[in-house]
């Protein structure tokens, strides 16, 4: 007998009675059978024994010489027992022993000698223990992987690993390890896979990793690390950094990684990382994942996520849980989720679409980045007058850009778009410069009571003004002359008593002004003459008894108008204007239903002297009886037919239906193509198909200039060969070393259905692009056919083109990179796959899965080793 399998019996101690006459036996298994100890008697007997399992008993000692006659075996499994002891000698005997495994006991120290009489072993494993020292292994010269997770081992030193030069891979993680010190592991360096994840780890010391040049994984999760500063440096084959769950703190550089450029995988998610400085990741060539979830990152620039261009596939970043302040430096990312820019070319980060604002003027706290407003998104000053404009030092200077004391100054990223936000600052007087840049500037809820003349001079950019519930008794004519560009003029709840004609002077933007809740008892004549724009005007909450004349003729723009709540007079001269304007304004007056007037004489005794009346409502003859007046609304004398109702509806609906129809053929013709790319790419239906084309070798071949290479190899053929399953002819891959050019660019376009040209300035300034051109447009004169597809990646140049390539635009339709349908149009203009292609391309896609799969597998038997 060679093998005897009792495994999960729980046949007892007995078993060892059996086992006596079996000396020849070479593999036995008892584990869980209830052992509660080891005859070594019996034991000395089975001297050919090679593998003995004797793992989840209830063995609590290994007494010396227990082993001493197996010099055969090779594996002994003693896991998940309630060893507490072993003794110096208990191993001695096991020269050939591969594996030991002790996994599962209660081990809490071992003796320097009871493993070193093992040289061969290459597996070691004592997890799930209670080890408090790092056991001695000194003589165990070709240990390959070693567990020790889940003990109390609280220091490594030079000496632990002395005699391991074959170590490969290493487990102490849940340990209570607080330092890894330098030199640690300079007896290991052939040491590929360091996992030492969930310890106390806060201080690594530089030159820890030295000389580690094999290390690939470095696994440190779930520690109180805070610095990595000259750390992580000149490990040549690092491909995975795990620094995720500790307490690291402040910005990440390149220097971070100095010279450990195989990097893979940088997780660092779950720290205090505050920002990222420069490109810190652009010369990672194989960079796969950068995790910096949960971390205290505030801002990013495309420039911090800059990646080589040789990495293929772009990497994927995540920044999910970071407290991103919605300022001015986050613009480009809010353009990016809503609109594709040059600056969002290439980049992959994970559910960027629902990264969120923690912060940001008025903009509301969890927000989604994508749905804030860009108007919004400003900074405060940061030295704006360097390269903006020549500033002197005096404050009289217009171009002084400095805040004003306790306001607030925020800016576009441009340095546009300013707002100055002085509101409820207890300031009775402007007195300091203004930024000139101010768009927006807030001045409510102060004391100012008095607006000198020309206080505002020099803000030629403001639109927008706020002087409410300032106290305001008294504007001082041309006050706000040099505004020209403003548009808002709030002057609502102040103690204003009149609107005299200099007031508005300059405001010829002005399309917004607020006057409620004053005092104003006179409006002068002429007061909005010059006023052109303005579309809405709130009088409301004042104490006009009347408006100037003409005040109707001088409001041609305007859209909302409010004037409830004044002391309108009912007396006959005021009346007849009053409710003229009425009349005239009636599609603009808001408020018109809530006007009154008092009656302060009357020809008619019926109404009382003081009396308040409805102004809409009253009868103005009642009031002046005698009177000729026609009151007119300018909307509908201006519209009014002759034609009866029923004419009017059925016109009308004749119209509307005809209307539509030429809209919605002109939409439909007009977008025709683009309905065609539609249902082809929603259906696979080509309408007002063409003849079935001549197969030829390539579907088509790429013409670009070499400076436009990153686009063609990481996106064109990524998305057409890889993805799409179409085969194209491309410089780099398919022209012949050595032939000639000219010949080769002939017998590429005949060999091709189409020809893609990627049309770019750098395009039109390459001689043999321009003849790879020429070739394919003789080729289309001769077959008659659409085989030219044209790219446009940028705006170009016109008097760069060739009158030929002039020509071939202005007359035939071409594609734009920017167009959100550029993938579905390219694939629609290309030829209809054949059949064959696409199940040649799938079993190519099968076979580098195949060997793909196979890699993955070598790659990580060492860690399947080790967990």
């Amino acid at each position: 007998m060679e093998a005897l399998v009792l495994g999960s019996t729980r046949v007892g101690d007995s078993i060892w009675n059996h086992l006596y006459d079996l000396p020849t036996i070479h593999e036995l298994q008892l584990g869980n059978c209830s052992l509660t100890y080891i005859n070594i008697t019996v034991m000395g007997r089975l001297r050919r024994l090679q593998h003995l399992d004797l793992s989840r008993n209830n063995l609590s000692k290994i007494f010396n010489y227990t082993f001493i006659n197996h010099v055969n075996l090779v594996t002994l499994l003693l896991s998940h027992n309630e060893i507490s002891y072993i003794e110096s000698h208990a191993f001695q005997g096991l020269r050939l022993i591969n594996k030991l495994d002790l996994t599962g006991n209660q081990l809490k120290t071992l003796h320097p000698l009871t493993l070193n009489f093992m040289p061969d072993t290459t597996m070691l494993n004592i997890s799930y223990n209670q080890l408090n020292h790092f056991p001695d292994l000194h003589n165990l010269t070709k240990l390959f992987v070693l567990d020790l997770r889940h003990n109390r081992i609280s220091k490594l030193d030079k000496k632990s690993f002395v005699g391991l030069s074959n170590l490969a891979g290493i487990n102490l993680s849940w340990n209570i390890l607080t330092a890894l010190r330098r030199n640690v592991f300079q007896n290991s360096p052939n040491l590929e896979l360091l996992q030492v994840s969930n310890n106390d780890i806060e201080l690594i010391e530089g030159g820890a990793f030295k000389n580690m040049s094999k290390l690939k994984w470095l696994l440190l999760k779930h520690n109180n690390i805070r610095n990595m500063a000259y750390i992580f440096t000149n490990l040549l084959s690092l491909l995975q950094l795990d620094l995720g769950y500790n307490k690291i703190d402040g910005p990440i550089h390149a220097g971070h990684f100095y010279n450990s450029f195989a990097l893979q995988q940088i997780i660092l998610n779950n720290n205090h990382v505050t920002s990222i400085v420069g490109s810190a990741f652009s010369k990672f060539q194989h960079l796969e994942i950068v995790d910096l979830k949960y971390n205290n990152i505030s801002s990013l620039q495309p420039y911090n996520i800059k990646f080589s261009p040789l990495t293929i596939p772009p990497p994927v970043f995540y920044f999910r849980g970071n407290r991103f302040n919605c300022d001015c430096h986050l613009t480009w990312m809010r353009q990016c989720l809503n609109r594709w820019t040059d600056s969002c070319k290439g980049l992959e980060i994970d559910e960027f679409e629902f990264l969120l604002c923690y912060s940001g003027y008025k903009i509301r706290k969890f927000s989604l980045i994508k749905n804030a407003k860009l108007e919004n998104m400003l900074c405060e000053f940061e030295n704006p007058c360097v390269g903006i404009c020549d500033c002197c030092g005096s404050l009289s200077c217009n171009c002084k850009m400095s805040c004003p004391t306790d306001c607030t100054c925020l800016m576009s990223y441009n340095h546009q778009n300013g707002i100055v936000d002085c509101s409820n600052k207890h300031i009775n007087s402007v007195t300091e410069n203004i930024p000139t840049i101010a768009e927006t500037f807030y001045l409510d809820g102060n004391n100012l009571v008095y607006i000198k003349s020309a206080i505002f001079s020099g803000l030629h950019q403001l639109k927008t003004l706020y002087l409410n519930r300032s106290g305001i008794e008294m504007v001082q004519p041309n006050a706000f002359v040099n505004l020209t560009k403003l548009e808002n003029l709030y002057l609502n709840e102040n103690s204003l008593t009149c609107v005299d004609v200099e007031l508005l002077n300059g405001l010829v933007s002005l399309k917004f002004l607020q006057l409620e809740h004053n005092s104003i008892v006179f409006i002068a004549d002429d007061s909005f003459k010059g006023i052109t724009n303005l579309e809405v005007l709130r009088l409301a909450y004042n104490k006009l008894v009347s408006l100037p004349y003409g005040f109707a003729d001088s409001m041609v723009t305007l859209k909302y108008l409010t004037l409830s709540n004044n002391p309108w007079s009912c007396d006959c001269d005021d009346l007849h204007d009053f409710k003229e304007l009425t009349y005239e304004l009636a599609d603009v007056i808001n408020d018109r239903h809530d006007m009154y007037c008092f009656v302060n004489n009357t020809k008619n005794e019926s109404f009382a002297i003081g009396s308040k009346q409805h102004v809409v409502g009253l009868d103005y003859w009642s009031i002046c009886p005698n009177q000729s007046v026609i009151f007119q609304n300018r909307t509908i004398e201006k519209h009014r037919q002759v034609l009866n109702y029923i004419e009017v509806q059925v016109l009308t609906c004749t119209l509307v239906i005809i209307v539509l129809f030429i809209i919605i053929f002109t939409l439909v013709f007009m977008n025709r193509t683009l309905i065609q790319v539609v249902i082809y790419n929603k259906f696979g239906i080509r309408l007002f198909s063409v003849k079935p084309e001549e197969n030829k070798m390539y579907d088509a071949f790429v013409s670009y200039s070499h400076k436009d290479e990153g686009f063609v190899v990481r996106e064109l053929v990524q998305r057409l060969e890889n993805k799409d399953g179409y085969k194209l002819c491309v410089h780099f891959r398919d022209f012949p070393i050595g032939a000639c050019i000219a010949d080769t660019i002939i017998r590429s376009v005949e060999d091709s259905s189409r020809t893609i040209m990627i049309v770019s300035n750098n395009y039109l300034d390459s001689e043999w692009c321009q003849y790879e051109f020429q070739t394919a447009h003789h080729s289309v004169l001769r077959d008659k056919s659409q085989k030219i597809i044209l790219i446009l990646m940028e705006e170009i140049d016109p008097a760069k083109l060739d009158p030929e390539l002039k020509l071939y635009m202005k007359t035939k339709t071409y594609l734009k990179r920017t167009d959100p349908w550029f993938w579905e149009k390219l694939e629609f203009a290309l030829p209809v796959k054949a059949k064959n292609k696409i199940e040649d391309q799938q079993l190519n896609d099968l076979n580098k899965i195949h060997i793909e799969l196979k890699d993955e597998e070598n790659r990580l038997d060492i860690q399947q080793n080790v967990f």
